[in-house]
């Protein structure tokens, strides 16, 4: 959106768009949360930072605006249209702090709002393995003759090729978990588990 001006181009103080930053631990339900929240009247970024990854002193290798959809999301705030911007990286706050500053930097009426959900790494891991055992279909026989869910495997290039999805993701949940800010000022939205009772038994489905 822009304020009313009396004719020329906009400078950067005139947009006034409101931009949503939602974080959270993979598997906490940020991505139906953004979806619910858009109703098809914003442009939605998921999964922000997702190439990037994270070093052994728990920091992100990369910078908000190194992501490689950053000058498409600068293009759609010019194009006056409200964004939604969700990743777990947020959970980083550093990172956070980041998006903040290169988005006032560009843009320094933008309205900015942000929605965290609560460091709770054991429900976020239950819906992440629930999310591949749904999805995954991939089961071997143990040497005891038992079904094991062994889940999707990653298939392309780097530091994590051949290994398990679910266990970089939930590698993930427990580097983010440690260092998972929330500010006081803010109300944590809930973790809600995907299936109860898939919860109760989980563990028996992973390979030991």
């Amino acid at each position: 959106m822009l304020k009313g001006q009396q004719g020329g181009n906009p400078t950067l103080n005139d947009y006034t768009n409101k931009i949503t930053l939602i974080t959270g631990l993979p598997g906490s339900g940020k991505t139906t949360h953004t979806y619910n929240l858009s109703q098809g009247e914003a442009v939605v970024y998921s999964d922000w930072g997702w190439q990037f990854s994270i070093d052994e002193n728990d920091n992100i290798t990369s910078s908000f605006n190194e992501e490689y959809r950053f000058n498409d999301l600068i293009n759609n705030i010019k194009g006056s249209k409200n964004i939604i911007i969700e990743g777990s990286y947020f959970c980083n706050h550093k990172f956070m702090c980041e998006a903040e500053y290169y988005l006032n930097l560009n843009f320094p009426n933008i309205e900015i709002e942000k929605f965290y959900f609560e460091n709770n790494s054991k429900d976020s891991t239950a819906n992440v393995l629930y999310r591949e055992y749904v999805g995954g279909n991939h089961w071997k026989k143990n040497e005891n003759g038992n079904l094991i869910f062994y889940g999707h495997h990653y298939t392309g290039e780097g530091p994590n090729h051949g290994r398990r999805n679910y266990e970089v993701i939930i590698e993930n949940i427990n580097k983010l978990s440690k260092n998972y800010i929330i500010p006081s000022r803010y109300t944590p939205i809930k973790v809600q588990l995907q299936d109860e009772k898939f919860y109760e038994g989980w563990r028996t489905l992973i390979r030991e």
